[in-house]
């Protein structure tokens, strides 16, 4: 076993799960449409209907997901830059009591 790359091992798990997910996402909607549009022709006794949920949460899921993803990004964001706010904050910190000492 190659142990150079301990931490990678470590993650690997992690990343392989990571790239399977982006190229499924397209078809989630998809998916959702598809039923939405071509259930209506399909009897209501018909057991195509027991494979799909109810025909409500074909708006539902996707909206959840946009509402989902737009927050995880909007906490990223905003992470992201309150640390940058509180590094730039210290550097000036750090310059005015520079200034005083001189």
């Amino acid at each position: 076993m190659d142990t150079s790359h301990g931490t990678l091992l470590l993650y690997q798990p992690l990343f392989s799960d990571s790239f399977l997910l982006p190229p499924l996402l397209p078809y989630i909607p998809l998916e959702f449409s598809l039923i939405s549009i071509f259930q209506p022709f399909v009897n209501q006794g018909h057991p195509l209907h027991d494979l799909f949920p109810p025909r409500v949460w074909a708006i539902r899921i996707p909206i959840i997901l946009i509402l989902l993803g737009s927050a995880v990004v909007g906490s990223f964001l905003s992470v992201v830059m309150i640390r940058s706010n509180r590094k730039k904050a210290a550097k000036a910190r750090a310059v005015e009591a520079g200034k005083k000492k001189a």
